[in-house]
């Protein structure tokens, strides 16, 4: 039965993925090039970190950041550090790499947003349609009629997630955090006298775990009898966690439903904590008192909630990172 509910709750979810997976890596490579241009017009040494950039050079980055500014609009932090540029007369070489740098992931970033928004549009309207049909079979009910308003899962990218945190809010601190790692792997190049290129080992393997951090695809190795399991990771892959159970609580709780039952995958790598609550029934509106394993706490504990409450007994769980595809499903 477990297999069964997994599979139609994000199958069609790994479609999508797949087809988003195949997008994302035309903008990735993109990206690529423009930053071997970057590399490319590196003509300073090591010795010349310090020195300030010529007033071509500056012209040159603010014209850059001006285009930039025409296509995308400059916002939050990354956008404050480049607007911060534009005004600044003076900047020394390596503030000028740094900020080529945080313009390409800044670009990087405002096209994976064009293509993540209609990845989710499709997912929770897919989730929200499929989870209402299940919830009128299982209450034996002739289904309510509603739409899912855009405007609904718009805020959820604004919401504290998986992770406590917004993914748009975090998706900025991935972005800084990404274009200084590589402008210190860089710099580490430049200092050794190493090929500037993105093909060489240390800037290869560095711009491939941030790629992996944010979707990664393994290939499907496991047989039919062994049920179902997802092939992605990443934070986007459990930010989508968290939107379909979202959604599907919403769902759920529209169609008049006052119970959830846990659903967790159960093989080599499921955690202790998704294990201990498989198969639980929760109260939607009440209080749910109930034993989960702790990863802080290395036992089971007690735990109480009002409802459902995300990573304690709504998916994807937290207190031990993991990619979780856990979900929910009604109960009569």
């Amino acid at each position: 039965m477990n297999n069964k509910i997994l599979k139609q709750r994000w199958e069609k979810v790994d479609e999508l993925l797949s087809a988003f997976f195949t997008k994302n890596k035309r903008i990735n490579r993109r990206m690529y090039d423009n930053i071997q241009s970057i590399l490319d017009g590196i003509k300073f040494s090591y010795d010349e970190l310090d020195n300030y950039a010529s007033m071509s050079d500056i012209a040159r980055l603010r014209g850059r950041i001006e285009d930039l500014k025409e296509e995308y609009e400059l916002e939050g932090y990354p956008g404050y550090e480049l607007n911060r540029y534009l005004s600044r007369k003076k900047l020394k070489n390596r503030e000028l790499l740094l900020a080529y740098l945080i313009i390409e992931y800044y670009r990087q970033d405002k096209e994976r947003n064009k293509q993540e928004e209609v990845l989710f549009d499709e997912i929770c309207t897919m989730t929200y349609e499929s989870v209402s049909e299940e919830t009128a079979k299982v209450l034996h009910k002739k289904r309510k009629k509603r739409e899912l308003p855009r405007v609904w899962w718009l805020g959820l990218l604004l919401n504290a997630g998986y992770n406590g945190f917004g993914w748009l809010f975090n998706k900025e601190g991935t972005l800084m955090y990404n274009a200084n790692k590589l402008y210190e792997v860089i710099i580490i190049s430049i200092q050794q006298n190493k090929p500037l290129h993105v093909n060489t080992y240390e800037i290869k393997r560095l711009l491939e775990k941030q790629e992996r951090a944010y979707l990664a695809s393994k290939p499907r190795i496991y047989k039919k009898e062994d049920g179902y399991k997802s092939v992605y990771s990443g934070s986007l892959d459990n930010q989508i966690s968290y939107m379909v159970n979202q959604t599907a609580l919403k769902a759920i709780k529209e169609q008049g439903c006052k119970k959830v039952q846990f659903i967790a995958v159960l093989d080599e790598h499921t955690t202790k904590m998704c294990e201990t609550l498989d198969g639980q029934i929760f109260d939607i509106e009440g209080t749910n008192t109930y034993s989960r394993y702790s990863a802080e706490d290395k036992k089971n504990v007690i735990y109480t909630t009002k409802g459902l409450e995300t990573g304690a007994n709504l998916p994807p769980i937290n207190n031990h990172f993991h990619y979780c595809r856990s979900t929910i499903y009604p109960y009569r």
